[in-house]
This record gives C-alpha cells, sequence and structure tokens, in this order.
C-alpha cells in the first residue's frame, strides 16, 4: 500500500505503520473506500434474537442452564432473549450520572421480571416518552439472563439491550 509502511493484526485487531506526513492521505482514501463500498442497509443496527419467550418461560435454573455456555465473548454471545408485549413499570435511572435504566415489566397475567439496562437510560427514556398518551403498555424488550446474587440468595434479573414499542 502506498500510505502504509507495515501492518497485520488479527480478526480483532489491526496494526499499522506510517508516515506522520500520510496520514491524512490514508483518511481520506478510507473515507473514500468507505462511502463506495458500505451500504446504508450495512449500517443499520441489528440485534440476533436466539430466542423468544415468554416472562413465566424464566427462572434462575434457566439462567443457570445458559450459563453453561460460558465463558461468553466474541465467538460466544451470551444469547439475547426477546419478551413481547409488556407492560413497562417502576422505572428510574441510576448510577453516578444516572446512564443507567432499571426497571420492571410484566405480562398480562401478572408474572414480572427486574431489568437494568447499562447505559441506555437517555435512549430508552426517550422511547418510553414518545407516546402522546404515556402509555406503559406494549412494550417489546431484547436482552439477557443475569443472576444476582446477594446476601447469599439469587434472583433473576435481564440485561436489557434494546427495548421497544410492540407493533
Amino acid at each position: 500500500n502506498k500510505y502504509l509502511l507495515s501492518h497485520g493484526g488479527h480478526a480483532q485487531a489491526a496494526g499499522l505503520s506510517l508516515e506522520h506526513n500520510k496520514f491524512d492521505d490514508l483518511y481520506n482514501h478510507l473515507l473514500e473506500l468507505a462511502e463506495n463500498t458500505i451500504s446504508e442497509d450495512a449500517l443499520e443496527r441489528k440485534l440476533k434474537i436466539e430466542a423468544t419467550a415468554d416472562i413465566a418461560d424464566l427462572n434462575i435454573e434457566i439462567a443457570h442452564e445458559v450459563m453453561k455456555f460460558s465463558p461468553f465473548g466474541h465467538a460466544n454471545n451470551k444469547p439475547i432473549i426477546a419478551l413481547s408485549n409488556l407492560i413497562l413499570k417502576d422505572y428510574k435511572t441510576v448510577g453516578k450520572e444516572n446512564t443507567h435504566l432499571k426497571f420492571l415489566v410484566s405480562d398480562l397475567k401478572g408474572n414480572f421480571l427486574k431489568c437494568i439496562s447499562f447505559n441506555g437510560a437517555e435512549r430508552f427514556l426517550k422511547i418510553i416518552n414518545s407516546s402522546s398518551t404515556l402509555s406503559f403498555n406494549g412494550y417489546d424488550v431484547a436482552g439477557e439472563l443475569e443472576i444476582d446474587s446477594w446476601n447469599g440468595s439469587e434472583s433473576l434479573s435481564f440485561k436489557v439491550v434494546d427495548l421497544r414499542r410492540s407493533e
């Protein structure tokens, strides 16, 4: 390559060396390549859902079964589960800078689930507050089963990675 002195790396990292005065040329070349090769569809955020469930289907035992597939990481993502048409209750921002959102969801049968979204408070509050009726019915959430341990007891929690109004 006419811009690089050397390059290398692996699937999760890239290393390169270049002369300082070639940086702007390389930057502009990469921008041009991106504009010509990356489609709008490829830039759209996609979420891979492994399973759909009802709140009543989820429990500590299921969470322990999921944990048997750990360690989780890039090549072995924790399964994302989707829950649909839920009622959102008791939401509040938490964390030092109020960037996290804690809330409960329930189904029409009265089953409930504790949820938390790390660094999702601003985005999810926009969705929650976007309705003109401010109805807290009809939400879909997607996330990961978590086990909260406190003083020797365990409880189920759901780490939400996405939230939307039900269609």
